[in-house]
């Protein structure tokens, strides 16, 4: 129950510029890993955000989600990898206009 609080913790602390990691590890384990990091500029912002999960025996999955925002459009791209190795990735481009 404390993991779970301290993940729920981790997870509503404020997104801050810089990279932020953390590991947790499980009674039977199984792990956790979470990084993010973001850069701004001028009129822009990246965002990166990953996760591995690495299972008892040694099995893991990913994801990675990136985020892109420039000007008036934002573009997200989401990465996942299964424990076979399969990739897939998903795009979403947002434009805003007035």
């Amino acid at each position: 129950m404390r993991k779970i609080m301290m993940i729920l913790a981790l997870c509503a602390a404020p997104s801050l510029a810089g990279a932020q990691s953390v590991t947790v590890t499980g009674e039977n384990g199984a792990s956790y890993q979470s990084t993010r990091d973001c850069t701004r500029a001028a009129g822009s912002a990246n965002r990166t955000k990953s996760g591995t999960l690495t299972g008892a025996a040694g099995e893991s999955v990913s994801r990675e989600k990136l985020r892109v925002r420039a000007g008036n459009t934002a573009q997200t791209t989401v990465t996942g990898t299964g424990p076979n190795g399969e990739t897939k990735t998903r795009q979403r481009l947002i434009t805003v206009t007035n």
